[in-house]
């Protein structure tokens, strides 16, 4: 397969090489202290084909197989969980497991690509900046690659992920300060050494590689002859929600999908720039969407219209509606004739980032101040009718414990962030008198999939403060 890189802004085309990392001319536009302008995401000229059904993402990735590093990433299990579906009441509630990657993260996924990559071009080193999970994942990945790690970590991270990263053998940068000043830091350095970097939505492959999550939900589900409703994923740079919508676009594409789920962004309260400004885009005059598209959704959005927690659908499948409104079709854009995502414009207007607040959360892994994947994930989330869910860390902490003891699986707090919005978003439906206009609807015989993206092992002290053991 012949793949480029595109921009999700203006459309433009550049060779999938080292070095490219954003739109020269859209890059341009960049504002200190907002989300990044000009992200690139990863495109096949070829006309679709399946490779093999359900499709496998190994076919449909920009490096050569030859490339991957020796170490299984991915094709992780998609659970069963009796004793949570009894709590939610949705029988056919699943969870996607990816603590049992090799660094018990989620972005292993992301990392094992972008080694991929490092490997196809023979670089040897590779710098980012991370929360904790990023770094201690590529360290990992590095480790088994024969690749050199260095790694920009904020001395607030816990215990446990540095010391992944040290016994990866990776070097190791503590930034006194934020991720988003690590994430500076980072950059300059692979400026001034030219080394690849992997950071967070400013390198395309590293959407890309977390896109092999849609392609493994929609094929385990497929297996049982069932196809995800609804996907509840943390939140925090927004790069995994734009990679399970790129996956689903892929899939659509390729023809073994007719629409993409909806996905909600589960975000922590004290770290919620996505959903804040998902809601200023929504205002007045901003909330519809008119262009049209060959991939659009089949169903929008339903709306709840206070008839219990599961609202009741009619002989054709559609809740009933007293005429809601609710977010419209995804954006797309053509360049020679061939259709390409393109980023709402309104997603760029001057008050939707509004200037960033401090981040203050539990919830390490998706603590931001910056998302700097802001518009193109919330141009996504917008454009495909997803919506945020925001958890306080009481929530987390209770949901954490919850999950464990229903289903034995230990989440780290961003991973239970997305149980905690499942059981409030079934809540808040149960309990609303009037409808919240464009919201999604839960029904009890949808399928539902809460994408569970690290350990908790990588971070017990919360846990710890909870149970109230000493320190």
């Amino acid at each position: 397969m012949n793949w480029f890189l595109q921009c999700t802004e203006c459309g433009r085309q550049f060779p999938l090489e080292p070095g490219r990392y954003l739109c020269d001319e859209c890059s341009t536009k960049q504002e200190q202290d907002r989300p990044l302008r000009g992200i690139l995401e990863c495109r096949w000229e070829e006309e679709p084909r399946l490779a093999g059904n359900p499709p496998r993402w190994e076919a449909y990735l920009p490096v050569r197989a030859d490339s991957f590093p020796p170490m299984p990433v991915g094709n992780t299990p998609l659970w069963e969980v009796p004793r949570l579906r009894e709590l939610a009441g949705l029988p056919r509630l699943y969870i996607k497991d990816d603590t049992c990657e090799p660094s018990g993260s989620f972005k292993d996924r992301a990392s094992f690509l972008v080694a991929a990559f490092a490997r196809q071009w023979g670089i040897r080193e590779i710098a980012l900046a991370s929360t904790g999970n990023a770094a201690s994942s590529m360290a990992a990945v590095g480790a088994a690659s024969s690749i050199n790690i260095r790694v920009f970590l904020p001395k607030k991270a816990p215990i446990a992920k540095r010391i992944q990263v040290l016994q990866y053998g990776a070097a190791l940068s503590e930034v006194e300060g934020t991720y988003d000043l690590a994430f500076e830091q980072s950059l300059a350095y692979s400026r001034e050494t030219g080394v690849l970097s992997r950071n967070t939505a400013y390198n395309p492959l590293t959407i890309e590689g977390k896109k092999t999550v849609s392609f493994e939900i929609a094929a385990q589900l497929a297996k049982q002859g069932r196809t995800a409703d609804h996907i509840f994923v943390p939140v925090g740079d927004g790069v995994i929600l734009a990679g399970l919508y790129k996956g689903f676009e892929d899939l659509l594409r390729l023809g073994f999908l007719t629409r993409i789920p909806t996905i909600w962004a589960c975000q922590a309260e004290g770290s919620s720039a996505i959903s804040r400004s998902f809601f200023r885009l929504r205002k007045p005059g901003l909330q519809q969407r008119s262009d049209g598209d060959p991939h659009e959704r089949a169903q929008g959005p339903q709306t709840s219209h206070g008839q219990g927690k599961y609202p009741e659908k009619d002989s054709g499948g559609a809740t009933h509606s007293s005429g809601a409104t609710h977010g419209g079709g995804a954006a797309y854009g053509k360049v020679q004739d061939k259709p390409f995502y393109k980023t709402p414009a309104e997603v760029f207007a001057q008050d939707i980032f509004s200037q960033p607040e401090a981040s203050d959360t539990i919830a390490d892994s998706i603590s931001v101040d910056v998302p700097r994947n802001g518009y193109h994930a919330l141009g996504k989330l917008y454009a495909y009718g997803g919506w945020p869910v925001t958890i306080t860390d009481r929530e987390i902490l209770l949901a954490q414990r919850e999950l464990a003891s229903h289903s034995g699986l230990f989440a780290e707090p961003s991973s239970s962030t997305a149980w905690a919005a499942v059981r409030k978003v079934l809540q808040e439906q149960e309990n609303r008198s009037a409808p919240l206009a464009g919201a999604p609807v839960i029904h009890r015989e949808d399928t539902v999939v809460i994408l569970i993206t690290g350990t908790g092992l990588k971070d017990t002290s919360a846990a710890q403060k909870a149970l109230e053991l000493p320190q």
